[in-house]
C-alpha cells in the first residue's frame, strides 16, 4: 500500500445538533456531509500524483453515497495545495467552519466549528458534490471565531450553499 485516506460523515456538526435537540439537522448533516481526513502517500511514492487519485476517488465515493457537500482540513502547504488542484475551497489559515442548516419551518440554526490552532497552518477545505435532498445546507468561514451555538449568522462570510435544486458558490 501507498497511500489512504479516512473518509467517513462530518460528525463534528451532527453531534452539536444532537446536542441542541435538532435531530432533523443532524440527520441531514449526517447524510450530506461528507469528511476526507488524513490523506496519507509514503513519501518515496509522493509526487507521483497518488494524493491527488485519493481525494478524487473520497469525493466520487461519497457523491455516489448521496453526500452533497465535502470538508477537510489541510495541515500544511503541499494539502493545501492538493485541496486546490481538486477544486476544493480552502479557507484562509485558522478560520472556523460554520453550517448553517435553513429548514422552512425552524429558524435556521448556525453551528461553529472552529480549529483548535494546535496546527497554525491548519485551514477548512470544502467542495460541493451534488444536491440535497430537502433543506438547504449552507457553508461559511468565520474570523476570528466567537459563539459556538447561536440562530444567529454573527459575522459568517457565506462561501457555498446546496439545496435540492443545485448549488451556488457565491452563497
Amino acid at each position: 500500500m501507498v497511500g489512504a485516506a479516512a473518509l467517513s460523515p462530518y460528525m463534528e456538526h451532527t453531534k452539536a445538533f444532537w446536542g441542541i435537540g435538532r435531530a432533523d439537522a443532524a440527520q441531514a448533516i449526517a447524510r450530506l456531509v461528507a469528511e476526507t481526513d488524513g490523506i496519507a502517500v509514503r513519501p518515496d511514492h509522493r509526487r507521483e500524483g497518488i494524493g491527488r487519485k485519493i481525494k478524487l476517488f473520497c469525493d466520487s465515493f461519497a457523491a455516489e453515497h448521496h453526500a452533497a457537500i465535502m470538508v477537510s482540513v489541510t495541515t500544511n502547504h503541499e494539502s493545501a495545495c492538493l485541496n486546490d488542484k481538486t477544486k476544493h475551497i480552502v479557507f484562509e489559515r485558522c478560520d472556523g467552519l460554520v453550517i448553517k442548516y435553513a429548514d422552512a419551518v425552524n429558524k435556521p440554526i448556525v453551528w461553529l466549528h472552529a480549529l483548535d490552532g494546535s496546527i497554525p497552518e491548519a485551514a477548512w477545505a470544502v467542495t460541493i458534490l451534488g444536491k440535497t435532498y430537502g433543506p438547504a445546507i449552507i457553508i461559511g468561514e468565520q474570523r476570528p471565531p466567537r459563539s459556538k451555538n447561536t440562530s444567529q449568522d454573527n459575522g459568517a462570510q457565506w462561501i457555498l450553499a446546496v439545496d435540492a435544486f443545485g448549488s451556488d458558490t457565491n452563497a
